[in-house]
């Protein structure tokens, strides 16, 4: 039944890792690209604009509308089709073309205020003055790569600004007709939107940095096939824990646990079943050792558990456990039965004992378990350390 049962748990597995692969897939490109990392600050940040402008334009909308002025009511549905270009684009066109997002933007941007001061709130209301924001955040949206495409678009913006700023744009008639306090509002209303918006851009360039940064650690501290920890990390975590048990002096223990004959596996059914088992062992792995424990992979066919905290007598329990639970389980999926087992090296640190000594340690026990027969545990001791 158990067997059955962890058949049926590979197959479900590998629906979950599909959709893992393409959520990670997802990630990838909104954080890891063939651009540099401040490029992809820049792209977070549109689709933050992206988020940011239908808010806008749905506060304006509001207000215009309490006011009950036709011409301002009017503008507003003018830019209503720019929102829901925002929001589409968001939610379809950021995944299939997302190195066109800041493009997207800036034309939806620069073209809603166009419409905007055209349709009938001219310069009177200080809307112009978008153009001189977007001559400003060109710097923070652009990617730093298209050095042109940056200085082009902020001319364009300084220089619809300067145009409109000095020789103006007529508002309509019931708009221009509004009282003072009307219209001071408003003007206020575009300054508050506009120190809004650039301090959101910045501060989500700061932001998405961390997440970039975040994400890129553990794309590099990861086992990307089993999820598990790779090398890299385990040796990062090693030191960490190493200090922790000199101040303590406390100890603890290190497994190099290597599948049996694996080459076997690979040569006879292929490296995609081959992947199936490195998963299949990983899994077990991570459900049998104790809560604190670090397990990871080395790299092929080789794992390593960290113990903390833990003598040897209850080291070599836990190996055995381990052991002994991928011993009992079959491995099925594709029509294909596999029993898999592990061999286990154990050594259990001792004073000023060095990453290098515990490791070859271990690795010498593994080779004697491998030398023994296979799906063995073997100790490792001092007096075997061999030094070239």
């Amino acid at each position: 039944m158990s067997k059955t049962k962890w058949g049926f748990k590979v197959h479900e597995a590998d629906d979950i890792q599909r959709n893992l692969d393409w959520l990670q897939s997802q990630l990838e490109q909104l954080f890891v690209s063939d651009e540099t990392s401040h490029s992809a600050r820049k792209r977070i940040v549109c689709d933050i604009g992206f988020l940011i402008f239908p808010l806008i334009v749905l506060t304006y909308n509001v207000l215009f509308a309490l006011t009950k002025n036709t011409a301002l009511i009017i503008t507003g549905v003018l830019q209503i089709p720019f929102a829901l270009i925002s929001i589409c684009w968001l939610i379809r066109g950021r995944i299939r073309w997302p190195h066109l997002s800041h493009y997207v933007l800036a034309g939806i941007l620069f073209m809603d205020t166009t419409v905007g001061i055209f349709s009938g709130q001219g310069t009177l209301l200080g809307t112009h003055f978008y153009y001189l924001f977007f001559t400003v955040g060109v710097a923070v949206v652009v990617p730093s790569n298209m050095p042109r495409f940056t200085w082009l678009l902020m001319l364009v913006n300084l220089t619809c600004f300067t145009l409109m700023e000095f020789f103006g744009v007529p508002a309509a008639s019931e708009i221009a007709a509004m009282d003072l306090e009307h219209l001071k509002s408003f003007q206020m209303l575009v300054f508050l939107s506009m120190t809004l918006s650039i301090s959101a851009a910045v501060y989500f360039a700061d932001w998405s940095y961390f997440v970039l940064e975040d994400r890129l650690i553990k794309l590099a501290s990861q086992d990307f096939l089993t999820g598990l920890p790779n090398r890299r990390a385990f040796h990062s975590h090693l030191k960490r824990k190493q200090a922790s048990a000199k101040a303590t002096e406390g100890s603890y223990c290190i497994c190099i646990l290597d599948i049996d004959h694996f080459k076997k596996v690979n040569d006879t059914y292929g490296h995609d079943i081959g992947d199936e088992v490195l998963k299949f062992v990983a899994q077990h792995l991570k459900d049998s050792v104790r809560v604190g424990d670090f397990v990871a992979r080395l790299g092929g066919e080789e794992f390593v558990l960290f113990m903390p905290e833990i003598d040897l007598t209850d080291a070599i329990h836990v190996a055995e456990r381990v052991r002994k639970a991928i011993d009992m389980c079959v491995y099925e999926g594709n029509g294909i039965t596999i029993h898999v087992t592990i061999s286990i090296g154990i050594i259990e640190s001792y004073p000023d004992a060095t990453d290098a000594e515990l490791f070859e340690l271990a690795d010498q026990a593994l080779y004697r378990a491998k030398q023994n027969g296979r799906n063995k545990l073997e100790i490792g001791t001092r007096s075997t350390v061999t030094y070239v």
